[in-house]
Order: structure tokens, then sequence, then C-alpha cells
């Protein structure tokens, strides 16, 4: 989580080097969809092979790629390793929550809380990260990264294992033949579009309105501590109500808020303090019911392949959603895109909604 925390500031560095808000909306976009293609071989040796090895193996990689960025100043070199990081990035993403998925007893929205607040504690860290750029250069933010991957092997590497539940007669036809997936998949792909707004071009829109690198950083890692704070609470609400799943109908309404609140005309950027707060319910209560569906409605065999078409839903909806607003953000302006990407987390709704009604009876009561 530290490491991702400080992913978030690098278009702070991508400026440095000179780069555009357009072309770091571009590279965000082209990097999204190199990582695409990383769920669907992680989902598949994920069900092969033992997991945690394969966990250590793509933070170590992350390590090591990550502060090569340094070296090469060329979109075209930045776009690679970038990419190179993401589909890396899409491994640890995919299967540490395969070994959460196990680990879940029947409070599973409690349970889930309390494992996401421990990790939010490190996303805490993109606010010294900014005071660090400020005061030196952003391409700390890089190195951050680098060694907070290569910490983070270590316990795959001597203590942690993750159980492998391997079915040869199922694959992703079996996982595709489930109606309601279907279209929690396609839901999920186009509500993950919030995240290119909230990620790539917060700190684009909050350095136009002259906020500091520390005050940029520091509104990034506001959302560790908003998700310390809550996600326990949120979990144990989950729990108590009789279809969790119908909650999620609420987060693309509240990440489309989100996103025009961002493109309010206010001038003043600790207004983006304020704004965070709306991470409980997009991101907080998002993941909580996310991972209630998967544990609810599908077979622990198939626990890698969902995380991994959930993965590629969401680099796909990012990365899709960065783009169309680095191709608009040149002839609209910042805040322009941002109030039309509103619109893009609200096509999820229908789909949603259709998976929820694919519910049958017998899963209803699980």
């Amino acid at each position: 989580m530290m490491a991702l925390s400080v992913m978030n500031i690098f278009p702070l560095f991508w400026s440095s080097l000179g780069y555009s808000d357009s072309s770091i909306g571009i590279l965000n976009g082209v990097a999204m969809v190199a990582a695409i293609l990383g769920p669907l071989f992680f989902g598949w040796i994920g069900s092969r092979k033992a997991p945690a090895r394969i966990i250590a193996i793509c933070f170590v990689a992350t390590g090591v790629v990550t502060p090569l960025m340094l070296c090469f100043n060329g979109i075209g070199a930045q776009t690679l390793l970038f990419g190179v990081s993401q589909f890396l990035k899409v491994g640890f993403l995919t299967l540490v929550p395969v070994g959460v998925l196990h680990l879940l007893g029947p409070r599973a929205g409690l349970d889930y809380g309390r494992y996401r607040r421990v990790g939010s504690a490190g996303f805490l860290v993109a606010g010294f990260a900014g005071y660090l750029v400020q005061i030196s250069n952003p391409g700390i933010a890089v190195w951050i990264v680098g060694v907070a991957c290569v910490l983070a092997a270590l316990p795959f590497l001597w203590h942690i294992q993750i159980p492998m539940v391997h079915a040869p007669d199922e694959g992703w036809k079996t996982l595709f033949s489930d109606r309601k997936t279907r279209y929690f998949l396609l839901g999920s792909l186009l509500l993950s579009t919030w995240n290119a707004g909230v990620w790539v071009f917060l700190p684009l829109r909050m350095r136009e309105m002259g906020a500091t690198p520390s005050l940029i950083s520091w509104t990034m890692a506001e959302c560790g501590l908003i998700a310390i704070l809550s996600l326990s609470l949120t979990g144990r609400i989950v729990d108590r109500i009789g279809r969790p799943a119908l909650l999620y109908l609420a987060v693309p309404v509240a990440a489309s808020l989100r996103l025009l609140l961002m493109a309010s005309p206010d001038s003043t950027p600790q207004w983006f303090l304020l704004i965070q707060w709306m991470h409980v319910l997009v991101w907080v209560l998002g993941e909580i019911v996310q991972i209630q569906f998967v544990r609810k409605y599908t077979k622990p065999s198939l626990f890698p392949r969902i995380q991994a078409m959930l993965m590629m839903c969401t680099y796909a909806g990012m990365g899709g959603a960065s783009a169309l607003m680095g191709l608009l953000v040149e002839p609209f302006g910042l805040r322009a895109t941002l109030a039309l990407s509103a619109t893009l987390p609200l096509l999820a709704l229908p789909f949603l909604w259709l998976a929820f009604k694919s519910i049958g009876p017998e899963a209803k009561a699980t």
C-alpha cells in the first residue's frame, strides 16, 4: 500500500520531466492497456502454481523495474517501464486478495475491513513522500515505490502461504458461463472509470489551483486515513444487511458525485480535503461489497480467475477513461473534462442491477 499510494503522485514526476497534462493522461492510458494483459496470465497461473511465490516475484521485479524510470526521460521509455510495472502490479493485486478470500470468516465484511484497514495505513506514506518531493525532487517517489515493493516481498518468500485449489475441469469458460458473473464484471468495468479522475487528474487539477506538492500528496494520502477510520464500521454495517450486494448500486452514484465536486469552480485547493471523504461511499463500500459478492457467489477454485477479471476490469476502466480524458483535457480544460467523466460510472448501474437480478433464490439464501 505504501508503493501504491506513492504511485499516485507519479504525475508530479512526469510534470517535472516537462510532460503536458494530455501526455500524462495518454501515458497512463497506454500503460493501463498494457496491464490489462496481466490478469489473464496471473489468473491462470494462480490456479496452478504457489500463489505466494508468484506474489514475491512480482514485488521484487516491480522494485527493480520502477527505479529504471529515472534513467530515461523519453515518453516512450516512461510508458514502457510504467506499463511493465503495472503488469507486475497486477500479479500481487490479483493474488493477495485470493489468499484473503480463503481466510474470511462468517463476518466477511468486518474481516475484510480489518485487513484493508491495516493496509490503508501504508497509504498515508504518500503524504510524507509529498514533503520529500517538495524539498528534493519528484524522483524520490520512484525510489520509495521500488524500496517498498522489495520489502513487501520478504514475508511471501519466508512465511506466508496461500492455499491453491486446482480444478482441472474448470477454466475461463466456467467462470463466464454464469450470467450474474458476466453482468457483475461488466458493471465493475464501467464503474472503474472513476479511478482515472481521482488518481491521475486530481493531482493535476490541484496543481492548476496552486496547491503545493505536499498538499497534493496529503490529499491523496487522506484516502488511507479515511479508509482506516471507516473500513471496520462499514464492514459491520454490510454484514448486517440481508442483501448487501444491492449496496453496490450506490457506488456509481457516489463516484459520479465525487467527480462532479472535483470539477466545481471553487478556487481553493483545500476544498479537495473535504471531497476526499466521498472515498467512504466509493472505494470503501465498493471494495467490501465486491469481495462479499465474490466470496458468496463464486467457487473457491475460481477465486484466482474472478479476481483476475476484476483487476482487468479496473485497469481497462481506468485506462480507457484516462486516455479519453487525456484527449479531452486540451480542448476543454481539466474542470470540464472532470465534469464530463462523471457520466461514465453511471453507465454501470443497469449492468449491476441485472447481475443482482440474476442471483438465484438458493444463492440469495446463502
